[in-house]
């Protein structure tokens, strides 16, 4: 009868409440994940412009230095003499150094 009706009316309505508060709490669990996830893409998004920019300066750097580097008015061997003779005068420089200016190097 009108019991049994009202007995199984009350139970429906507190297992829809219990499921309700179930997934209530799911609900917010996802909403702090999503807004963690949110961060850490914020993040990673800020990491990407600076490594992209630092990219962008090294091949520029690359680009203003390379005429330097590739310098066609030396043979190999002019630079390798060249570099020999840098190598001496910072052997002697550093002999000066060690040993005083009076010194024989």
């Amino acid at each position: 009868g009108i019991n049994a009706e009202y007995m199984g009316h009350t139970s429906f309505l507190a297992q829809t409440d219990k499921s309700l508060a179930e997934k209530n709490e799911v609900l917010e669990a996802r909403r702090v994940h999503k807004s963690e996830a949110e961060e850490k893409q914020a993040s990673a998004k800020a990491m990407l412009v600076t490594a992209t920019d630092n990219v962008a300066l090294a091949i520029n750097e690359l680009i203003l230095l390379q005429p330097q580097c590739v310098n066609t008015e030396m043979s190999v061997e002019e630079r390798f003499q060249l570099r020999r003779d840098e190598i001496e005068a910072l052997r002697q420089a550093l002999c000066i150094l060690e040993k005083g200016a009076g010194t024989d190097c």
